[in-house]
């Protein structure tokens, strides 16, 4: 799996809501199947390190903090619609950029 080549791994959340995503994006025009997903998961990371940052709180962070993909981080895509993205704080509107 992709994630998995980049030390990445999916709670049981995440995996439930990857396989929403999949089947929500795949009625939708232009899915080109691993292109599709893989550039989704970029989005999906750049969340996660934005929810790792705005939540440590000076807390330490894990190396399995940083590995796992929570259900939040998919559930922000714009694919899941403005309903699901309100339940979160990481919309795909809402990213900030850590420069």
């Amino acid at each position: 799996m992709i994630l998995a080549k980049q030390n990445h791994k999916l709670s049981a959340s995440g995996r439930e809501a990857l396989g929403r995503y999949i089947a929500a994006r795949k009625l939708l025009p232009h899915f080109l199947n691993t292109r599709s997903i893989r550039n989704a998961l970029d989005r999906v990371r750049l969340r996660q390190a934005n929810r790792i940052a705005r939540s440590a709180g000076g807390a330490k962070i894990t190396a399995d903090d940083l590995m796992t993909i929570e259900a939040p981080d998919l559930l922000a895509s714009r694919e899941f619609g403005q309903q699901a993205a309100a339940g979160s704080p990481l919309s795909d509107e809402s990213e900030e950029s850590f420069d």
